[in-house]
């Protein structure tokens, strides 16, 4: 099924349920309110204290994560707020449009994850290094340009090579539909590359959006951010 984004309710009788789903765009035209812990208002910032956090030089607007050049550095951002939970009777759709400068350089998650405190100083990569439940695409080898999807539960997970790679310096289009409680699509740059039945995050875990990249040691590696979208039924 081709992924469906409602900006707006649809059309119905007067008097009739309207119905507007949940919906959360940034487009990062200008730069994000980021911040770290009890600071952070739109985004919360986490690094090892070597990373940055900037606006990119692309058109519409973009943001640039850059982690320092040492093994293991990272940075990552996650929204505030979390309020995506799995339920049998919500669909939801995610969308996000990314690319790395070396692709074959570092390790990088994108996608939701249940929402981490961790503040900026610690030496574990929030989700790369510990978080149990996430729904997205990854690459955890940090030495090819692979691109995995993963949903976990409970550190229980699965995943697979999606056959699709990135590019350096090449923007990629990375999405996937969760059907209730049941399924999730992926997508990349529009094609379907996987589905999976099993092991997505029970209803009592709050996730958000989530996106982190880590150094492999040979270099830095930015991951550019154009925007993310997620909606999910009310």
């Amino acid at each position: 099924m081709a992924l469906s984004i409602p900006f707006l309710p649809p059309v119905s009788k007067a008097g009739a349920p309207l119905d507007m789903p949940f919906v959360f765009f940034d487009d990062f035209g200008e730069f994000p309110s980021v911040g770290t812990g009890d600071n952070a208002a739109t985004w919360r910032n986490s690094t090892d204290n070597s990373g940055t956090v900037l606006l990119g030089d692309v058109a519409a607007g973009a943001i640039v994560l850059t982690p320092g050049s040492s093994a293991a550095d990272y940075v990552s951002i996650q929204k505030v707020g979390a309020c995506i939970y799995m339920d049998a009777n919500k669909d939801i759709v995610y969308k996000a449009r990314i690319r790395l400068d070396d692709a074959d350089d570092a390790k990088w998650f994108v996608g939701l994850a249940a929402a981490d405190d961790a503040a900026t100083g610690s030496t574990a990569a929030p989700v790369l290094d510990g978080n149990n439940d996430t729904i997205g695409f990854r690459n955890t080898a940090g030495n090819t340009a692979d691109i995995y999807y993963v949903v976990e539960d409970d550190a229980t997970e699965t995943t697979a090579d999606t056959t699709k790679d990135l590019a350096d310096a090449t923007f990629v289009d990375l999405a996937f539909e969760v059907r209730g409680t049941s399924s999730v699509t992926f997508y990349v740059n529009g094609e379907q590359v996987g589905k999976s039945s099993t092991n997505l995050p029970d209803a009592s875990t709050a996730l958000t959006p989530y996106f982190e990249v880590s150094s492999t040691g040979t270099g830095s590696t930015a991951m550019t951010i154009d925007y993310i979208l997620v909606s999910q039924d009310r």
